[in-house]
């Protein structure tokens, strides 16, 4: 082929590269097209699915194998399923302590108020690990929303946070009715012999800040061994703001601990407790400049 019998050639070429471009995109779109047909089609398919895989899970929490019963509490609980609550109230009655177990952490992640009762007896449960998932339960029953949280004590956050800065402000209204059941449940657990239990229920308590559990702290004060239990739950006696128990407190203001002592000292100070003047003015008169600096503050 000569030279110039190929002087027309590139006009040739960038028409037909024209028309492969055309194809080129139409392809491209058609494709796009499928993969979206596609993944649509496949998200009803399994949002159906999911229908049918609820009313699945529903009916193996009755089934008698445990294992097929646990695994489906964790399911239901995990993706929050509120029409599983019953069965799964049903289901924390069963003997197998796992099955139990996933069943009340599911009822704790759904949060729906008819399991109360169920928590209120499964705080007695032989099972430590039930025991803890029913106090969250409790709490959680009435502690919703956090704009629903008491603001009189936010203000207070900073200057506890100077002692601790695991200080937990939540509480619940004042106008909110708690079960008496409830708290009698969490006054029980005082006396568990695991202080990880007795921790969480005198923070519990302070959270539900109702005076009939002020006895129960009171009492606990007395024989409690644990400084991290002693802390909470004398912030459990500030949080309800039972003036009266704060002779609980006059024997803790020299405690050999000091973020016990502090705990108290503050406390005492807060409420005005007048049992704890003379121990107060005491320890101020005979206490180091840091210990002066910190009661002047109270």
């Amino acid at each position: 082929m000569s030279v110039n019998n190929l002087s027309g050639q590139p006009a040739l070429l960038v028409s037909s590269f024209g028309v492969l471009g055309m194809i080129h995109r139409r392809l491209k779109l058609f494709f796009l097209f499928g993969v979206s047909f596609l993944c649509v089609a496949g998200t009803a398919a399994q949002a159906k699915e999911k229908t049918l895989d609820v009313e699945g899970l529903i009916y193996d929490l009755g089934h008698p194998e445990a294992d097929r019963q646990e695994k489906a509490a964790v399911a239901l609980g995990r993706n929050k399923i509120s029409e599983a609550v019953s069965a799964l109230i049903v289901a924390a009655r069963d003997r197998d302590v796992a099955v139990r177990l996933a069943a009340v952490k599911a009822l704790v992640r759904i949060n729906d108020p008819r399991a109360l009762e169920t928590y209120i007896k499964l705080s007695k449960d032989p099972e430590d690990r039930i025991q803890l998932q029913t106090i969250k339960g409790i709490i959680q029953v009435y502690i919703v929303d956090r704009k629903g949280f008491a603001q009189e004590l936010k203000k207070l956050v900073g200057f506890l946070n100077v002692f601790d800065g695991n200080y937990n402000p939540i509480v619940v209204e004042s106008f909110v009715v708690v079960s008496e059941d409830a708290v009698n449940s969490l006054a029980d657990l005082l006396i568990s012999s695991r202080s990880e239990i007795r921790e969480n229920a005198a923070a519990a308590l302070g959270i539900l800040r109702t005076r009939k559990g002020v006895a129960a702290i009171e009492k606990a004060l007395q024989v409690e061994t644990e400084d991290s239990v002693k802390i909470e739950l004398i912030r459990s006696i500030y949080k309800i703001g039972e003036r009266s128990a704060g002779g609980a407190l006059v024997p803790l203001i020299r405690d050999s601990n000091k973020n016990v002592h502090d705990e108290a000292i503050l406390t005492a100070g807060l409420l005005r407790v007048a049992e704890a003047v003379p121990e107060l003015k005491a320890l101020y008169e005979s206490g180091v400049e840091e210990r002066k600096k910190f009661l002047g503050l109270v």
